[in-house]
């Protein structure tokens, strides 16, 4: 709020950041209050189940069929969605159509196939862990694995570091050195060393693992020019206003972390950065305090929350995907308290 309207003006402070406020504490708000502990996260769980086994399922056919048929449907139904430019309504949007390997990359009900892929991946960590039985957890492990037809290097990084940490968390159960504690401290180390010793940090590491080399090009150059814009507007950003950049680049910008940044100045992404690494480290000492089967749904929260957190160096979130994310933490700080 305070940064668009030290830009703007008091007034589009209050409406047009307040919107952008709401978007950010209202998801967290309402998983504060609402999901007190475990015994709630896993009712929420099982409610979700069949909603979001429907929504990977018609993913997936879009992706075989190459056709797209939840998004036309709505729009016969509902209208079409409107398109933005400075935050202001600039006409009605398009359909993205995107083939890769002959699949279609589908976006069921989504806005776009990434989004959509990393909510479908975020599921997997939460319902492998969840200690739910039979059609619950069936469902929602279905969910994530349809995650794959939004054919998103995003969601299969999501998949991978998934299926990465739940292996290391059930070694522990062998080798009492494969501590989390341990792999934390080596896993920090490993980072800092690739972002001080690689030619373009960790973001170019990241980006080099993508389908389209084309796009790991672009993002190089986002962050390049998306970082020179918050140095030099490092406490308020530049709002809604385009960031300077080569001509022939797209206003658009490919990591929530950094869009937040150019937007709002330094404070924000520290802000909800610094929030998701609580996150982890918090419902890791309370996963520390309970039993083997409530342990594995802590470290299921926290495998989710540090996918996304890392996704969002690539990719910039944005309606559902944005309100799951900032539900996740709330969620997580909860249930560790």
């Amino acid at each position: 709020v305070l940064s668009i309207a030290m830009f703007y003006g008091p007034a589009e402070g209050i409406l047009r950041g307040g919107a952008l406020a709401l978007d950010v504490a209202g998801p967290y708000l309402v998983a504060r209050l609402s999901i007190r502990s475990l015994t709630d996260l896993r009712r929420l769980l099982v409610l979700m189940a069949p909603g979001v086994f429907l929504a990977g399922l018609s993913m997936m056919i879009e992706s075989i069929t190459q056709t797209q048929i939840v998004s036309p449907l709505a729009a016969k139904v509902f209208g079409a969605l409107p398109t933005y430019a400075d935050g202001a309504e600039t006409g009605m949007a398009r359909s993205f159509v995107n083939f890769r390997y002959g699949l279609l990359r589908g976006a069921g009900p989504f806005a776009h196939p990434i989004p959509g892929g990393l909510f479908l991946a975020s599921l997997l960590p939460l319902y492998f862990s969840s200690g739910l039985r039979n059609w619950p957890r069936k469902m929602g492990l279905a969910a994530g694995a349809m995650a794959f037809f939004s054919v998103s290097s995003a969601a299969i990084l999501s998949m991978l570091i998934f299926a990465v940490l739940t292996a290391y968390d059930r070694l522990q159960r062998f080798f009492a050195f494969a501590s989390w504690r341990v792999f934390l401290v080596l896993a920090s180390i490993l980072l800092l060393v690739v972002e001080l010793g690689s030619q373009n940090g960790l973001v170019s590491i990241i980006s080099r693992y993508t389908f389209n080399p084309g796009t790991a090009y672009s993002r190089l150059l986002i962050w390049e020019y998306g970082t020179q814009s918050i140095a030099r507007n490092p406490l308020w950003g530049i709002a809604f206003t385009d960031y300077e950049r080569a001509s022939w680049m797209s206003n658009s910008i490919d990591n929530h972390w950094l869009l937040l940044g150019v937007r709002h100045g330094l404070v924000v992404p520290v802000a909800l950065l610094t929030l998701s690494i609580v996150t982890i480290f918090g419902v890791s000492m309370a996963g520390n305090q309970h039993g083997e089967a409530d342990r594995r749904l802590y470290v299921g929260i926290a495998v989710a929350v540090f996918a996304l957190a890392l996704s969002g160096f690539t990719v910039a979130f944005f309606g559902g995907l944005l309100t799951w994310f900032v539900l996740l933490l709330g969620i997580g700080i909860s249930v560790s308290g």
